[in-house]
């Protein structure tokens, strides 16, 4: 059975019902081509709303997904299937999802599209979200208090500024976001290529006996196409020398000295990648506001965009305090711990996209004088972030909230109400941002994922596309989450994963902000709203996912 799973930045194109082709020795078989269009509805959970945006994780989805269909494969007997599914902003009455399956009755045809839809609400991690745009303004009537999650998101929103923009290399492009639409130079692919390594034909009657008449390797150009009881010997990658060929894989034919045979009908245009089916000069390939992976860079590659334009890099500038802190490599004496905040903001921050030579890092002791001199002093006197590490709590010898404004800092937020995370500070001058973290390590976790990484992809992201919140999801339980009760709404450290074809989410064991282990394997966080006792297996919860590894 034929699969195809693709997503689109961008309106989905017009199918051409069929054209993704049956494996040999279907196409006889197959009495329906069904198709469903999902359209987004002006109604959403009883409210309009001027469009939806759709968030995939591609790699999971499409192995996902695959799974499923070859699992509808089996049980309906299809032939072949097609998913389609758009990304990003999707306004009203445009198409978010097209679905084809070729099958040999209406009915299989039919059942396995109604089966895969409601497989598609469960586990594909394909995540709709209500849009943020152009809403009215009376749904802000009450601004959020300063002190909770959401007033900080607004404030970061509103006072963190956008870097500018410079052309590097690719090499020096991974992590970066993209700053401009970048356009197909020419048609993708710019000819007819073939799929796989066999022998392009004039599709005929079957069986067939066809006179090899020549090679055609990738890089070559054939002599001269195929005529009728023709056959050209031609390789992965190389051009189809005509219009309406079709090629049969090498794997499917008898070859007889200097003839083949085969048994089964070919349709034109099988097994041939068609000149422009990728992509079409002047289209857009890669759109503004893409973070630059490994995959994006290779697209920029084959446009020939080897200078793109990207964000500027944020400097950062990160001081942890507190006389009882050591290196790591140092044992402590008693009342003395390590300092593990230094390289879990390090790391934070290089998954972040910042690149190490971006990071500033020292260490203060409780000495309020010294640390006045340091954070006016450079680096931390031009950074576009600074972290302080501990001291923003309200004890004897926490100054942080002191030292930022005597550094010239508007301390806007002074606690949130939160937990882990409460005694956070945020300030700003200009249109530099300074965060104090309180200094337990969940904590640190906690208010870097919520508000400090948030402030980065503010800082690194076009204005226009600027998102002012981090997007949590939802997604049921594998375990129970007990003991949560709490007055102030948690973040619960928690392990997000895929087994089989279900994607878990794995509540950590946790009982306090210093409890460094129950960040072992973490990337999410449950989001646990005040006062709940406790949440059962099976029980959808809000989390927001927090990569451990570096977006490449």
């Amino acid at each position: 059975m034929r699969i195809e799973i693709k997503f689109f930045e961008g309106a989905l194109p017009s199918p051409d019902a069929g054209s993704i082709g049956l494996e040999p020795g279907a196409q006889g078989k197959a009495g329906a081509w069904a198709e469903f269009t999902g359209t987004v509805r002006e109604m959403e959970k009883g409210e309009k709303i001027p469009a939806l945006r759709y968030e995939i994780y591609h790699r999971m989805a499409k192995k996902v997904l695959a799974q499923h269909v070859e699992e509808l494969g089996k049980k309906y007997g299809l032939l072949a299937a097609r998913f389609w599914h758009r990304e990003g902003l999707v306004p009203v009455g445009e198409s978010s999802v097209y679905i084809a399956i070729a099958a040999p009755h209406r009915k299989e045809a039919f059942a396995a599209i109604a089966e895969l839809l409601d497989r598609l609400k469960s586990n594909v991690p394909i995540w709709k979200i209500e849009a943020e745009i152009d809403l009215p303004p009376k749904l802000e009537v009450i601004p959020p208090a300063l002190d909770s999650m959401t007033g900080v998101w607004k404030l970061l929103a509103e006072r963190v500024g956008t870097l500018g923009e410079e052309r590097v290399p690719l090499d020096g492009a991974r992590h970066r976001i993209l700053r401009e639409h970048v356009k197909a130079d020419a048609d993708q692919p710019p000819f007819d290529r073939s799929a796989v390594d066999g022998y392009a034909i004039i599709p005929g009657q079957v069986p067939a006996k066809y006179r090899v008449i020549g090679v055609v390797k990738a890089g070559e150009i054939a002599a001269r196409a195929p005529g009728p009881g023709e056959a050209l010997r031609i390789f992965t990658g190389a051009s189809v020398p005509a219009p309406g060929l079709a090629v049969v894989m090498q794997e499917n034919v008898r070859v007889e000295g200097d003839f083949i045979s085969l048994d089964h009908r070919l349709l034109a245009g099988e097994n041939v990648r068609v000149k422009g089916g990728d992509a079409q000069l002047g289209n857009v390939i890669l759109s503004a506001g893409s973070r630059l992976s490994a995959a994006e860079l290779a697209i920029l590659a084959s446009v020939g965009m080897t200078r793109p334009l990207v964000n500027a890099l944020p400097r950062v500038a990160h001081a942890t305090t507190g006389d009882e802190i050591v290196p790591p490599d140092t044992v402590p004496r008693p009342g003395q711990i390590r300092n593990t905040n230094q390289i879990l903001i390090s790391t934070l921050l290089q998954n972040a996209g910042v690149p190490l030579a971006n990071i500033y890092q020292e260490h203060w002791g409780d000495d309020a004088a010294q640390a006045s001199i340091r954070v006016a002093t450079e680096p931390f006197a031009n950074a576009d972030i600074i972290l302080i590490s501990g001291g923003a709590s309200v004890g004897e010898h926490d100054y942080t909230a002191r030292l930022l404004e005597e550094a010239g800092f508007e301390l806007v937020v002074r606690k949130v109400n939160l937990r882990p995370g409460r005694p956070l500070l945020v300030g700003f001058r200009g249109n530099k941002v300074a965060f104090g973290l309180p200094g337990n390590p969940v904590s640190h976790f906690v208010c870097f994922a919520l508000f400090v990484r948030q402030a980065l992809e503010l800082l690194m992201s076009p204005k226009a596309l600027r998102q002012p919140r981090p997007r949590f999801h939802t997604l049921a339980l594998s375990q129970p989450l007990a003991k949560a009760a709490n007055s102030r709404p948690t973040l619960w450290p928690a392990r997000y994963l895929y087994r089989g074809p279900v994607l878990s989410l794995e509540p950590l064991p946790w009982s306090n902000s210093g409890n460094l282990g129950a960040l072992a394997g973490a990337n999410a966080l449950i989001f646990v709203p005040a006062n709940t006792p406790e949440i059962a297996a099976g029980q959808p919860v809000r989390f927001l996912y927090v990569p451990n590894t570096a977006q490449l």
